[in-house]
């Protein structure tokens, strides 16, 4: 065998072993995609979870969150005000975060459009929601994402 030969031969096998090489990479960022959007997908639920089961785990906070829904806030105190402020608060966070996600590409357009809408139900169905929108500019850009969707009701509160 001359070296020609050879050199040919190992040209093949480096070609191949790279071949191989990107093949296994190729798999091993889809593998990692996959995880990511599960973890992500985990997150907002979770996110979600805990604001409900905070809601409704202490009875006064969730006497209020049903004011605010059917919106009695007949005498009313300074601070449930403030307490219904806090939880919109809560709420917008945990949203500006998914928003923010699905503009970076990371959270999916579905999940995004039933989270949008699902919060702006909430926001313009209560004159609380309204309130906070118009008072509170930090959130601006989503207030501004809620104008793609449509005013049809997506979940039942009351």
């Amino acid at each position: 065998m001359n070296w020609d030969a050879v050199g040919a031969i190992a040209e093949i096998v480096g070609a191949v072993s790279v071949l191989a090489t990107l093949l296994y990479l190729a798999k091993q960022i889809k593998d990692n995609s996959k995880l990511l959007s599960s973890t992500i997908q985990d997150s907002a639920m979770q996110g979600y979870n805990n604001i409900n089961q905070w809601a409704v785990g202490d009875p006064e906070i969730a006497a209020l969150t049903f004011r605010m829904f059917v919106e009695d806030e007949s005498e009313m105190t300074p601070l449930e005000s403030f307490r219904l402020n806090m939880i919109m608060r809560i709420y917008s966070n945990h949203l500006l975060k998914l928003y923010h996600l699905f503009v970076e590409g990371v959270y999916p357009v579905n999940e995004w459009e039933s989270s949008g809408r699902e919060a702006k139900q909430v926001f313009l169905t209560t004159r609380i929601g309204r309130d906070f929108m118009q008072n509170n500019h930090y959130f601006d850009d989503l207030w501004v994402s809620f104008d793609e969707f449509s005013e049809e009701n997506i979940s039942q509160y009351k």
